[in-house]
């Protein structure tokens, strides 16, 4: 996987006991600010969700700033590892309060992998319900999680087809990508290998 050398070469630092890595061709400012923003959110948790903090300590072992513009955070279990995309880290708009809520979320996708529950997609708008629900209940501990705490009810009254269907995820990869400006060669092989991946699934 290529979040595993994304995390290798990286930039790291180790916050409230959780390995945190952030895209080496990020500059030092950015590299400073990410490694800022996410002390303060891992603070966060231990100061209002001790518990939470515990858990997340074990469920997840690393922390990447890096990812594609699909999804601001996303949970890779086969390296135990909480995924953020660097420019949702870096945006000013993007508050302590916020990442906080994120890792929340994943955190509960690890809790859930490791109680047996996988993201197949007819389940996967249920998981995503109880994520929302977590990091929605992280946020009512907050002083001022008022807004982060509507966010998070939204996403629990919304339809999770659009967005996390395997079909809406291949879509939005492939628009990542071009967001980027990858060589439309790169795109195409991309599009090529997801397409028979669905495939191999479907005839199984």
């Amino acid at each position: 996987m290529w979040q595993r050398l994304f995390f290798r070469f990286g930039a790291k630092r180790t916050f409230h006991r959780v390995k945190v890595a952030v895209w080496a061709l990020s500059t030092s400012e950015e590299k400073a600010l990410a490694f800022d923003k996410l002390d303060s959110a891992l603070g966060l948790i231990e100061k209002y969700a001790p518990e939470k903090s515990r858990t997340l300590q074990v469920d997840v072992r690393s922390i990447l700033v890096a990812g594609l513009p699909t999804f601001r955070a996303c949970y890779i279990h086969k390296l135990r590892m909480a995924e953020l995309y660097h420019g949702y880290v870096l945006d000013v708009q993007t508050t302590p309060e916020s990442l906080a809520c994120s890792l929340i979320h994943e955190a509960q996708h690890a809790r859930l992998y490791r109680l047996g529950f996988g993201y197949e997609e007819p389940i996967r708008g249920r998981i995503e319900r109880l994520c929302f629900r977590a990091q929605r209940n992280f946020a009512r501990l907050l002083p001022k999680g008022g807004e982060l705490v509507a966010e998070a009810e939204a996403w629990m009254e919304a339809d999770p087809e659009p967005v996390f269907s395997d079909e809406s995820r291949r879509r939005g990869k492939l628009k990542a990508l071009e967001e980027l400006g990858c060589p439309d060669w790169i795109i195409k092989t991309v599009a090529w290998v997801a397409r028979r991946r669905a495939a191999e699934r479907t005839e199984l």
